[in-house]
C-alpha cells in the first residue's frame, strides 16, 4: 500500500522542511498596483517592493513563516480541506465530478486500445525519456527540483520562489497520501500485474494499485501549484503542465498505469495544487491605503 512512498521521498521533503525551519521569514513581495498609487515611502517600498519582475500577480503581501508550527499547521489544515471538501461541494462542482466520472468511465472502455498504441511506439530513445527525465518527475526529481527553486528565492531575496517551493512540496505530500485510499479500495490490477493485460481486473480492496495513478496525481499537484503562483508566466505554466502530461504518459508506456489512471490522477493533483495555493491567498495579510483629506493611513487585515 505504501510502496510508491519510498524513503527517499521522505528524506527529501525532510530535508526542505529542515532547511526551513532554519530560514528566514519568506516574503510574498508580489502585491496590488493600487497600493503603490498611494504609498512609495521608504518603508513600505523596502518591505514589500513591487516591480514587473516579481510578475504582478494578484496576491497581497503577507510574511510566510517558515517556522515549524506554522508550516506544519498550514498542511494539516490544507490536507483536512482537500478531506472534507466534497462535503461542501456545490451543485456544480457535483456536475463536474459527474462529468470526470464518465469521462474515466468512457476511457476505460478504450483503456486497453490507448495501452497497445503507446507499447506499438516505443523505442530506445522512448524508454531512455521515460526512465529518466519524466518518470523521476513524480518522484525525488520532483523534490530536487523544488529544493533548487528554494534554494535559488533564498540566496537571490526573492520571495516568490520559495513560498512556491514550499506550497508544491505541502501540495506532494497531499497528494502522496491521497492516493492512498483509493489505490487500496478499488485494487485495479495494473498492465505488467496480469498477462495478458486486462483493463477489466479490479480486484477490490487489497487486490492491485493502479487506480489511480500516484506520480501522475504528484506531477499534477507540482504542475498546479507552481501553475497557480506563476499565472502571469505563460511559459512556465506550458512547461510545467507539459511535463506533469508527458509524465502520465510516462506511466502507461512503462506498463504501471491505464489510461483512466492517469486522467483522473491528472486531475485530482491539480485540484489540490490549485486549493492549496487558494488557501494560501486566503490567509494573506491585506494592506490598504485609507485616503482622506485630513490623513493618510493604513489598514491592516489578516484572514484565518
Amino acid at each position: 500500500m505504501f510502496s510508491e512512498l519510498k524513503p527517499s521521498k521522505v528524506l527529501l521533503a525532510v530535508l526542505i522542511l529542515v532547511t526551513v525551519q532554519i530560514s528566514h521569514p519568506v516574503k510574498a513581495y508580489d502585491f496590488e498596483k493600487s497600493l503603490t498609487n498611494y504609498w512609495q515611502g521608504d518603508t513600505i517600498a523596502n518591505t514589500y517592493p513591487f516591480n514587473e519582475k516579481n510578475g504582478g500577480i494578484d496576491l497581497s503581501p503577507r510574511t510566510f513563516r517558515t517556522n515549524e508550527l506554522n508550516y506544519y499547521s498550514f498542511i494539516l489544515k490544507d490536507f483536512k480541506d482537500v478531506i472534507i471538501s466534497p462535503f461542501e461541494w456545490r451543485a456544480n462542482d457535483w456536475m463536474k465530478v459527474g462529468i470526470l466520472a464518465a469521462g474515466t468511465g468512457l476511457l476505460i472502455v478504450f483503456d486497453d486500445h490507448i495501452y497497445d498504441f503507446i507499447q506499438d511506439q516505443k523505442t530506445p530513445f522512448t524508454r531512455f525519456i521515460t526512465k529518466f527525465p519524466l518518470e523521476p518527475f513524480g518522484h525525488y526529481a520532483g523534490y530536487s527540483a523544488l529544493a533548487g527553486m528554494y534554494a535559488y528565492g533564498h540566496f537571490a531575496k526573492k520571495g516568490r520562489p520559495q513560498a512556491t517551493a514550499l506550497l508544491a512540496t505541502e501540495s506532494y505530500l497531499i497528494a502522496s497520501l491521497i492516493v492512498r485510499l483509493p489505490k487500496f479500495v478499488f485494487g485495479r490490477t495494473r498492465p505488467d500485474g496480469a498477462s495478458p493485460a486486462d483493463p477489466w481486473d479490479w480486484q477490490g480492496p487489497g487486490g492491485g494499485s493502479s487506480f489511480w495513478s500516484g506520480h501522475t496525481t504528484a506531477a499534477f499537484a507540482l504542475a498546479g501549484t507552481i501553475g497557480e503562483m506563476y499565472k502571469d508566466k505563460l511559459g512556465v505554466q506550458i512547461t510545467v503542465y507539459s511535463l506533469a502530461t508527458l509524465a502520465g504518459i510516462s506511466r502507461i508506456h512503462d506498463k504501471k498505469h491505464w489510461a483512466s489512471d492517469v486522467l483522473v490522477g491528472a486531475v485530482v493533483g491539480t485540484v489540490i495544487g490549485k486549493l492549496v495555493v487558494k488557501n494560501y491567498k486566503s490567509r494573506a495579510l491585506k494592506l490598504m491605503p485609507l485616503v482622506t483629506p485630513e490623513q493618510q493611513s493604513l489598514k491592516i487585515s489578516y484572514t484565518f
